[in-house]
């Protein structure tokens, strides 16, 4: 079953002490509900390993080919900077040695994927310049997460990363690309893979189930879900704002906390059940 929008259940939904609901599936069945749609009627790049298609959509951050999470374009080998870039104490950008990356036709998809003890950040680029061999590559969000408490935890210049997000990256068979200015998406299917056969998915709800009571005092009550599983999610926040995730993955901001979706979230409700089911292939959390 493939959503294009949450499944919603209210209060009026719901069950009672006596006559609960319950999903379940039948007999047997293999059930999926799904937040992604289907790729298909791939074509071979001139000269290239890898195929395209143009889609509809304005951001992917997530592709699912035969089941399994597959990995977006990046740099071989992790990388580590050479220095910060400064203007005054502000950590504005990070030097690397040219020698790391190769030019880069569209720098403003770049992000930096950087990972520190438990937190896992993505910064997106706004510009990459070249200087004595060095590339200069600047990010609005890399002095927000090089600042994060505890400081051990914080991200550094140092660290070993990765650079991601660019065509000139798309070199592995079971990589990809998205390009936002011509809506193009581009994988390099994996020895044995026909493109035109395997499942190729594209997640584009950011949760599948919303169970919300209208208030404390009118909860959705007695729902259960059963042998079910649940696939397919997107959060496409990270591409212009980043991220860099605190303690239970919530991104703390100056401006506030901002707490990313679940595949399946529960507000105002009480005695809900998830039973022998699995959740898999989700943007964030499940």
């Amino acid at each position: 079953y493939k959503l294009t929008n949450p499944l919603v259940i209210d209060e009026a939904v719901g069950g009672n002490a006596n006559h609960p609901i319950t999903f379940n599936a039948a007999t047997d069945a293999s059930v999926l509900i799904s937040g992604g749609i289907s790729i298909t009627e791939w074509k071979q790049k001139s000269g290239k390993s890898y195929y395209q298609k143009t889609l509809s959509q304005t951001e992917v951050r997530d592709l699912y080919v035969a089941g399994e999470r597959r990995i977006r374009a990046r740099t071989n080998e992790r990388i580590t900077g050479i220095n910060w870039v400064k203007s005054g104490t502000n950590k504005v950008g990070i030097l690397i040695d040219q020698a790391l990356l190769p030019a880069v036709a569209n720098p403003t998809q770049l992000e930096l994927h950087m990972q520190s003890e438990w937190r896992d950040a993505y910064l997106p680029v706004q510009s990459m310049s070249s200087t004595e061999e060095v590339w200069d590559l600047r990010s609005n969000r890399i002095n927000e997460a090089a600042s994060m408490t505890p400081l051990k935890a914080a991200i550094t210049y140092s660290l070993t990363f990765y650079v991601e997000n660019a065509i000139e990256f798309l070199d592995q068979p079971g990589e990809w690309f998205f390009d936002r200015v011509s809506q193009t998406l581009y994988y390099y299917p994996r020895i044995g893979e026909e493109i035109n056969s395997v499942e190729v998915i594209v997640p584009i709800c950011d949760k599948l189930i919303d169970i919300k009571g209208s208030s404390l005092n009118a909860k959705v009550n007695n729902v259960s879900f059963e042998g079910i599983s649940f696939a397919h999610t997107s959060w496409n926040v990270p591409s212009n704002e980043g991220w860099y995730g605190y303690q239970s993955e919530m991104l703390v901001r100056p401006s506030g906390v901002v707490t990313p979706p679940a595949a399946i979230v529960m507000n105002n409700a009480s005695n809900i059940s998830i039973l022998n089911c699995q959740v898999l292939n989700t943007a964030v959390s499940g």
